[in-house]
């Protein structure tokens, strides 16, 4: 899809303007069975290349009379100087590449004996996973967020699993190792200054730690058994172990049961508590302030922290009528208790600005 239209840039000048988004994907999988069926070796390859066009986007018309600035020369000039006419800060040219490719590879061995009509009591399952994603942004929009700079992202998921099926309920217990490491050209006017690491300004236009490293490792530890008493009645019992460098270890437990008194009726009810932390791009800090959008500067906040909840959730299904006719209807009620939530940016004002102030978040 691609729409244009003309905009006017700060010298009267015209500049043509749009949105657009063209993408290729490429999906492969070769697959080997083992053994009666019941194991099996993949490889599996993706692959997605996106082109978008960000010059309609990021294009934006300051008001008359805005005084962002004390005077024409400082660097939010010449969109926000005062001038009565106002005026398009255009971004016309800007475009972002972007590229993802995912290698995998997985496989599921049966331990024990097994045959076509008997499935193995024990299934030892492995996977392994690498991410590859790069992003390349041309144009005056380049280096103006966190979000539009060339950057390339690797990420590693390694897991192992075991399945043990009882006469009553199924036992799992994984272990997932994810690896993340990111490197961003944050260096404006250098072409190839890609440095892993996030660093700040010299001035006092922002706050935060000095280094914040654009890489972390995330280790879970999951132990989780399906129960199955009677035919009626079903539940779930899990703990998730948690361990991220960049901020500590978390440990989250949740249950959930479902009671089914008839084939049409269900009630279901389920508690847990979750953990999540912010991405690396959210938190990324360039060194020298990139340039004003619509006289914003926008930067990530070396102040994220992970946030923590506990969410509840009390449901029912009903089925009405007879079969072929039937009418099904479901209700369910939610609740999260959020413990502690991942910090709001931290907006301060532009430094010696008196009225209509940008402001650097």
């Amino acid at each position: 899809r691609r729409v244009l239209f003309r905009s006017v840039n700060s010298d009267g000048d015209d500049a043509t303007v749009g949105s657009s988004f063209f993408g290729e994907t490429m999906l492969s999988k070769l697959r080997y069975q083992l053994g009666d069926g019941y194991g099996y070796v993949q490889l599996s390859v993706r692959d997605q290349a996106v082109n978008e066009d960000l010059s309609s986007l990021l294009t934006n018309y300051t008001p008359p009379g805005f005084d962002g600035a004390d005077d024409a020369t400082e660097r939010f000039a010449p969109h926000d100087d005062g001038s009565s006419d106002g005026g398009y800060q255009t971004f016309a040219g800007t475009s972002m590449a972007s590229h993802q490719a995912n290698y995998g590879f997985d496989a599921v061995v049966p331990l024990g004996a097994s045959s076509v009509n008997d499935p193995p009591s024990t299934l030892l399952s492995f996977s392994h996973l690498t991410t590859l994603s790069q992003q390349s942004i041309d144009g005056p929009g380049a280096q103006t967020s966190p979000y539009l700079y060339n950057q390339r992202d690797l990420l590693g998921d390694d897991w192992l699993q075991i399945d043990h099926h009882f006469a009553k309920g199924d036992l799992s217990v994984k272990y997932d190792l994810m690896t993340e490491a990111m490197s961003t050209q944050y260096v404006p006017g250098s072409v190839n200054a890609d440095v892993i690491g996030i660093g700040i300004p010299t001035d006092k236009t922002t706050q935060g730690p000095t280094t914040i490293p654009l890489d972390q490792t995330q280790r879970y530890f999951v132990l989780r058994y399906d129960g199955n008493p009677t035919s009626f009645f079903h539940y779930t019992l899990a703990a998730y172990q948690s361990n991220f460098s960049t901020f500590g270890s978390r440990l989250d437990p949740r249950v959930g049961a479902v009671w089914t008194p008839t084939s049409r009726t269900a009630v279901r009810a389920s508690v847990g508590s979750t953990f999540q932390v912010p991405q690396l791009s959210s938190m990324y800090v360039p060194p020298v302030l990139p340039p004003p959008v619509g006289g914003v500067i926008s930067i990530g906040n070396p102040n994220l922290k992970p946030d923590f909840a506990t969410e509840y959730d009390l449901g029912a299904d009903q089925i009405f009528g007879p079969a072929g006719s039937q009418l099904r209807i479901s209700a369910d009620v939610y609740r999260t208790n959020l413990r502690a939530g991942i910090n709001v940016p931290v907006v301060q004002p532009k430094p010696g600005c008196t009225k209509h102030c940008p402001i650097v978040e």
